[in-house]
This record gives C-alpha cells, structure tokens and sequence, in this order.
C-alpha cells in the first residue's frame, strides 16, 4: 500500500510570506509529498502568487473570498486521497526536516487522527498514554484551547467526519466544533481538548514578528456572531459535514 502524504498551505494576502512558507516546506516534507496552495481570494497580486507558484512548481487554487473555514476545506477537498494530511496557514514556517514523519509516527502509535499546534496552555500529563507515547520518544502536549494555524489529520477524519463547517464565516469557533465531532466519531481521546507532539511541533516557526493586531469590530462581531453558531450546533451535535465548497 502506497502511503499518500499531503500539505496544504493555506494563505491570504501575505505573499512575502507565501514565498518563504512553500520554500521550507519543500526543503523538509518528506519526499514525495503533495503539496498544494489555497488561496482564498486574495486582494494583492494574483499574478505574482500564480508566477511563484508555477516557479516552485507547486498547484494553485484559487476560490473567492470566503474566510479561513471554507479555505481549509478547499485544502481537505484538495488532498482528500491523501492519507496523512498537514494544514498550514502561511505565517507557519517549518525549520527542519522530520516535523512531518514525527506527527505521522505519533499517530500510528497513538490511533489519535488530529493533532493541532500547542497553545501557551498547554501541559504535559502523567497517564499510561503520556506514558507509553514518551517511552516512544514522543512528549504528547495537551491543550486547553485550539490554534487553528496548524493541523494534522489523517484521512479517516475527511470519510467519517468531513470538513468544517461552512456557517463559520471569519476566524473563530469554526476549529473547535470540527474538534468536537471529531471527538464524537472516537478518533482522538475524550479527556483532552487538542492534542500536539512536543517533538514535531518545536520543528515549525511563526513567521510574523509582530505582535497581534487588535480586535476590530467587524472581527468581534463574526466571533460574536460564530460564538451563537457553536451553541446552536451543540445543542444538536452530529458527526459528519459535508464540504459544502
């Protein structure tokens, strides 16, 4: 059986970061892998993310604007025949080699199919799974809260869960309800929000250098507005959406 590795990277009007994103990313994937671009409408340059991308060689896609949820299930539709599946957006930066081969270990081992990158509140635990993951050589961080820059899937989640959901308009919410049903198809444990791999995830760099901006009304309005979605779909949890592109 042929092992299908994809990445997606995941990207909105940030082309200096673009260039440097796919550049470190074809430098330390393993090889073989697939490797696309999503762009979610961007409003800078189209023909200069077309140019550097036919000169890395790498695919393209291209969709209207229509937020960070539904861009990330361009990238789940683009590399669904893909068994093992890395989501950047692209202020993520990988440093070196095996930050891929080590997420993909860690699942093999674990069962665990969806590890995402460690908040500041993340902990390491003492339990018979930290255990034997460590005895792995694999430190599992758990997380109390989600980041939605990186994610590592594998392809039984797109067959029995399917992608985000395409009510989330702007950033927020969207990532934790795709947690929960993953959760409720019983492929990651249930006593932890968000899992990472310590070993893998010091391996990949925030490329932007300047501090947050701060929330804007029209952003505290679409979490506010997200924030009533993630109540209503709780209420009436269900396992799988479809793509919905």
């Amino acid at each position: 059986m042929i092992v299908k590795r994809g990445i997606a990277i995941c990207h909105y009007n940030r082309n200096r970061l673009l260039k440097q994103s796919i550049k470190e990313t074809k430098r330390t994937c393993p090889e073989g892998a697939k490797i696309v671009v999503c762009d979610d409408g961007s409003s800078t340059s189209t023909p200069d993310i077309k140019k550097l991308c036919i000169e890395e060689k790498v695919p393209l896609i291209i969709g209207p604007n229509l937020g960070v949820t539904q861009n990330k299930n361009r990238a789940l539709f683009a590399l669904q025949d893909c068994h093992f599946i890395a989501l950047l957006e692209d202020d993520i930066c990988p440093l070196e080699p095996g930050w891929f081969e080590l997420y993909e270990q860690a699942s093999l081992l674990s069962g665990v199919h969806h590890f995402c990158r460690a908040g500041a509140d993340a902990a390491i635990l003492e339990s018979p799974f930290d255990s034997f993951m460590k005895s792995k050589g694999l430190t599992i961080l758990h997380n109390k809260t989600i980041r939605g820059d990186f994610t590592f899937i594998t392809n039984k989640i797109i067959k029995n869960v399917g992608g985000l959901n395409s009510e989330f308009k702007g950033a927020g919410y969207s990532h934790i309800e795709w947690l929960n049903r993953i959760r409720l198809a019983g492929l990651v444990p249930q006593h932890s929000a968000a899992l990472d791999v310590k070993e893998a995830s010091v391996k990949l760099k925030d490329s932007l250098t300047s501090k947050s901006a701060k929330p804007t009304a029209q952003t505290e309005q679409e979490a506010s507005k997200n924030l009533e979605i993630f109540k209503r779909l709780c209420q009436n949890p269900t396992t799988y959406q479809e793509f919905n592109l």
